[in-house]
């Protein structure tokens, strides 16, 4: 579950943070969100009813100072959706600083590295037809209408995974907001609420039997060094009276990865999947916020990487802000917690919250910002897919 696609190769690089403002968290307490996408939807289906936009060849590669035929079609495309505001009597085929700046919105309305640059997963976004576009709204307008009531004015945690973030909420602040990697399309981040009622400061990781058998079997196999350099202790059984056997006496050539026998167990330390900190709450999918060793995956625009948990960016930060719920932890409670993640002997230390702070995991890919600004993410889990193939069945008819 955090071990997740540990060789994911992507190319990291820095992209602007998303500002608390513009999030989905600060878009929640704004509230009115439904009818907000209902006005963004009117006008995306009038957008529709105007013939849309064209795509841009799906090959092409452009940035500022380029002269190229896609220019022209670039910022036909932006000016549609209302990104571009230059005049468009310039250059038809020069990429200027107004073009420039027209893509860099684009690409922060989307998370994206707002580099300005039109390729990769920014022509992608930009070639979704408008039929597309309605549909994801009309997903995400559900999704929001279907929120559940009076959450308003509590302390809690809220993560929404097409975002990969991870908020803080005060009342009607977002304290704390953060990047996260959340889970790979395979082995989906499901929605849920529940309450985080303890703090695991370096925690051992039972490792799942599904990311055993898939993922580390076959680096094993690979290299019969992998678990001992990582800390991977392997047991007999899952049973209470199992007992620890050595990497070493067991061929692992020969071990079925749909049916591992083993479990496997990694020990507290600086390899360990989970960082420093683990966050528990009750749920049935044995799912929960911890930190993570892997700091490069957060610095990708891109961040659906792990096997259902979620990956927090900042979780010592996360873990302080917990302990202030309900009365106000005493002096030794906050600095027990302090030295515990500072421990270079990686010991591992429990601390129950004064008081249980809920968490929602939610799944919102669109909202409008308090200055208007409607937000798209990536529908990793491809949940608006209903409704994007009807929508196409239904242009294909009326072709």
């Amino acid at each position: 579950m955090a071990f997740a696609l540990l060789l994911a190769t992507q190319t990291a690089f820095a992209f602007p943070d998303d500002s608390p403002e513009q999030s989905s968290a600060r878009a929640y307490l704004n509230g009115n969100q439904v009818a907000l996408l209902d006005a963004a939807l009117e006008r995306y289906r009038a957008l529709a009813a105007d013939g849309g936009w064209l795509p841009l060849d799906p090959g092409v590669q452009l940035e500022a100072g380029m002269r190229h035929p896609e220019v022209r079609l670039l910022r036909q495309r932006l000016r549609i959706s209302g990104d571009y505001y230059g005049e468009m009597g310039a250059d038809p085929l020069f990429f200027d600083a107004a073009l420039h700046s027209a893509v860099q919105r684009f690409q922060q309305l989307h998370g994206l590295r707002d580099d300005g640059r039109v390729s990769g997963q920014t022509l992608v976004l930009l070639n979704l037809p408008v039929e597309t576009r309605i549909a994801q709204l009309e997903y995400a307008r559900a999704a929001w209408a279907a929120l559940p009531e009076g959450l308003e004015g509590q302390r809690r945690v809220w993560v929404n995974v097409p975002e990969a973030a991870v908020s803080a909420i005060n009342g009607d602040a977002v304290e704390l907001h953060m990047r996260a990697v959340v889970g790979h399309p395979s082995r989906p981040t499901p929605t849920l609420s529940s309450a985080i009622r303890r703090i695991v400061v370096n925690p051992a990781w039972t490792i799942p039997q599904r990311i055993a058998g898939e993922d580390l079997l076959p680096r094993q196999r690979d290299d019969t060094a992998f678990f001992s350099e990582r800390g991977i202790q392997v047991y007999t059984s899952f049973s209470d009276d199992n007992s620890e056997i050595s990497p070493t006496a067991i061929d692992w050539s020969r071990i079925n990865n749909e049916r591992f026998p083993f479990r496997l167990r990694q020990q507290p330390g600086p390899t360990n999947s989970l960082g420093r900190y683990k966050f528990e709450f009750p749920n049935d999918d044995d799912i929960y916020l911890h930190d993570t060793p892997a700091r490069a995956l957060l610095q990708l625009s891109v961040r659906s990487l792990s096997s259902g948990c979620v990956r927090a960016q900042d979780s010592a930060a996360l873990a302080d802000w917990l302990l202030q719920s309900g009365t106000q932890p005493t002096d030794a409670v906050a600095t027990a917690l302090t030295a515990a993640a500072a421990d270079p002997e990686w010991r591992t230390r429990s601390f129950v919250l004064p008081e249980s702070v809920p968490v929602d995991l939610v799944y919102l890919n669109a909202w409008v910002a308090a200055d208007g600004e409607l937000h798209f993410r990536h529908d990793i889990y491809q949940r608006a897919a209903p409704q994007v193939h009807a929508r196409t069945a239904h242009r294909h008819e009326g072709d």
